[in-house]
């Protein structure tokens, strides 16, 4: 189970620098091929949907996200329930704030190659 953790704490972690890196086609690799991706302004299944939320940043200036507090949840050999709490820091000229709060709910699964990805991920935004 550590080289699991590892990769699945690392899959976490590329998802959030792949994010504020805008790099949509890595970042699209990191789901599963019918995973499905909910947020607030939209609950698509993939079909590309996880790589157009990076594309719709584009034009936007960068934030950071922090995670913290996952905790896993085996529910398999090949899956693991994940909760996180995120913040995305907001840059200002010379500064950062805090612009969003929330929650992300997450299924990891293990496919036939070994890779963890992600089979579904929920943000849910704090209020």
């Amino acid at each position: 189970m550590a080289a699991d953790e590892l990769a699945i704490r690392n899959l976490l972690s590329r998802h959030v620098h792949l994010l504020d890196g805008r790099k949509p086609d890595e970042f699209a690799a990191l789901f599963a091929d019918d995973a499905l991706l909910s947020a607030a302004w939209e609950r698509v299944p993939r079909a590309r949907a996880d790589s157009r939320i990076v594309v719709s940043l584009l034009d936007k200036a960068p934030g950071k996200h922090v995670t913290v507090k996952t905790d896993l949840r085996p529910a398999s050999v090949a899956r693991v329930d994940a909760t996180s709490e995120f913040v995305l820091l907001a840059r200002h000229a010379d500064s950062w704030s805090i612009g969003l709060a929330g929650r992300y709910d997450d299924v990891l699964e293990r496919d036939a190659a070994g890779v963890w990805r992600f089979r579904k991920r929920v943000i849910v935004f704090a209020s």
